[in-house]
């Protein structure tokens, strides 16, 4: 049932399916025009014909108001109204993926959501969506449905990074480094502690010295210090830290003992690792700036057997 309740000078109190609801009143508009405009809204939502076409949910928008088309909405139809929220918050999310642009906010924006929504070619719709939700009471409950459509997504897009072992520097320059810090920890503790394990392996295998900073660019793709205290997920910092640390330690023991491994007669670079106290030391000889290919040769030959040497007479003092 939708009637008018009461009336003062520039509003009306109107009953729409048993809730009170506050619209402007102009006395140009009969109530029955009134009535039939929430009927063809509640209708749109019903029925769900913005998925289709979103010109008639234009149309009510540009005849409501912003106010207006939130307050009944989300107050007289609120099921149906919150729907068409999480569809066009699902098609913003989805939108945001194919922009080059980044979210650094501490809330995904609710006008982004409006913005989809009321994009029309035949209505151009100007509004400031900064307050549009600022008389609902319950309000929370339409950027919960926002965050819940984002993250979820997106934990999805870093579900497939983290399988394929693929660092996550795409996902974050799209949205933020805390919240695909955070979004990464509900994949599972567990699987994200493998895919940092990988990656952290991946130094080793390299036979180079892991440290947190490295790892932190390695993952997210970056060149510089992306890293800084206190901006990532304490989740995901602090299970990056301990994979670091316990990688770190392996290394400790690893490297110096296998130098004599590493002696490639065919390389000309060559790493040597020392314990020095709880830090691991490393040189590197770069034999390239000795011009004689013989004379070369022989050095490392030199090199080779004495690095050799040492190792097997530190063995047998074991």
């Amino acid at each position: 049932m939708i009637k008018k309740l009461s009336l003062t000078t520039a509003s009306a109190i109107w009953e729409i399916d048993d809730v009170k609801v506050s619209l402007w009143h102009k006395r140009e508009i009969s109530d029955d025009h009134m009535k039939s405009k929430i009927l063809e809204y509640k209708q749109i939502l019903r029925i769900k014909s913005y998925r289709l076409d979103n010109t008639p949910l234009c149309r009510m928008f540009d005849y409501f108001g912003g106010m207006s088309f939130v307050e009944i909405g989300f107050n007289a139809f609120r099921d149906d109204f919150v729907e068409m929220f999480r569809y066009y918050s699902i098609r913003y999310t989805e939108s945001w993926f194919h922009l080059d642009e980044k979210i650094s906010s501490k809330e995904v924006g609710i006008a982004h959501v409006f913005e989809t929504m009321l994009q029309n070619d035949e209505i151009k719709i100007t509004y400031n969506y900064m307050y549009i939700l600022s008389k609902l009471d319950e309000r929370r409950l339409l950027n919960d449905v926002l965050e819940g459509e984002f993250s979820s997504f997106w934990i999805g897009r870093i579900s497939e990074k983290v399988i394929a072992r693929k660092a996550l520097g795409e996902i974050e320059s799209k949205i933020g480094f805390v919240r695909t810090t955070k979004y990464a920890t509900k994949i599972g503790l567990e699987a994200l502690n493998k895919y940092l394990r990988r990656f952290a392996e991946g130094f080793t295998k390299r036979r180079e010295r892991i440290s947190q900073r490295q790892m932190w660019n390695l993952i997210f793709d970056s060149g510089t210090e992306l890293y800084r205290s206190g901006t990532a997920y304490i989740i995901f910092s602090k299970l990056l830290k301990d994979v670091v640390s316990e990688e770190f330690a392996h290394q400790y023991e690893k490297f110096p003992a296998e130098n004599h491994k590493t002696l490639n007669i065919k390389n000309d670079i060559w790493t040597i690792y020392a314990k020095h106290g709880p830090s691991l030391y490393f040189n590197k000889v770069d034999f390239s700036v000795i011009e004689s290919p013989s004379l070369r040769l022989k050095v490392k030959w030199y090199l080779k057997h004495r690095f050799s040497l040492n190792y097997s007479s530190r063995y047998e003092q074991t």
